[in-house]
């Protein structure tokens, strides 16, 4: 009853009305009988009742198609434009994998570098690691990144070099 009660947000009609014609009501909120009603007008009301299925049910069904695929359109247009398509890597290329089981809440998103060792047909990889070691199974696309390694990213570890900058500071500095 409730499911049928409630309108779809893509037709605009409930189901009970595109099955039946009419809203379905709990007899709590059925209308007051009505008394003007005589008693041998029922074959004319059964008549009007068919006419109306006939006639209004169609109509009110195919309007309720024409709004339904101009809706439908309208969230495969919103979809569409969310959608990217995803770089497609070859072998011997790094990249980084998304971490789905991160230790911490502020642990790295990407583990890697990564290098491509098969690409599979269906958007699928198969990794090796940073001790070569190959990861089991494959690696869906769209966990993937590339990577891009810049000269910022290398640490200095010239500790003599930095002494040798820091040591007037400290100097200057007295503790």
């Amino acid at each position: 009853m409730c499911l049928r009660s409630l309108k779809n947000d893509t037709s605009g009609y409930t189901p009970a009305t595109i099955l039946y014609g009419q809203d379905l009501m709990t007899p709590s909120v059925w209308p007051a009988p009505r008394y003007d009603f005589v008693e041998g007008e029922y074959d004319k009301y059964i008549s009007e009742r068919i006419e109306m299925m006939n006639t209004k049910l169609k109509e009110l069904r195919t309007q309720a198609r024409l709004i339904s695929n101009e809706k439908k359109k309208d969230m495969k247009k919103r979809y569409d434009y969310k959608v990217h398509n995803r770089k497609l890597f070859t072998i011997g290329e790094h990249v980084l994998l998304y971490d789905h089981y991160k230790e911490t809440k502020f642990s790295d998103v990407w583990i890697g570098p990564m290098t491509v060792c098969k690409v599979n047909k269906n958007g699928t990889y198969h990794l090796l690691g940073p001790n070569c070691k190959r990861l089991d199974g494959a690696v869906n696309g769209d966990y993937l990144i590339s990577y891009q390694r810049h000269n910022r990213m290398t640490p200095d570890v010239d500790m003599a070099k930095n002494g040798l900058l820091y040591r007037p500071w400290l100097e200057r500095k007295s503790f």
